[in-house]
């Protein structure tokens, strides 16, 4: 909701904006300086830990749950 404000924040001061998350950042690495060279990506994801729930278990993933990383 306010990432019109963030992006022209990063504008006003010159600052880059880097992916820190590690699938976005492979992407950002592979795609940075060679676009025009790239036809496809293919983002996969491990599931994380809620793979293989069902959708009345998703329903009740708190806050907490959601950004804890299953490191």
């Amino acid at each position: 909701m306010s990432g019109r404000l963030f992006m022209q924040a990063v504008k006003d001061h010159g600052a880059t904006l880097l992916p820190v998350d590690s699938e976005h950042n492979a992407v950002y690495q592979s795609w940075h300086g060679k676009k025009s060279e790239i036809k496809q990506i293919y983002l996969t994801a491990s599931g994380g830990p809620f793979l293989g729930m069902n959708k009345d278990q998703l329903e009740k993933i708190t806050p907490a749950q959601a950004v804890a990383h299953p490191n």
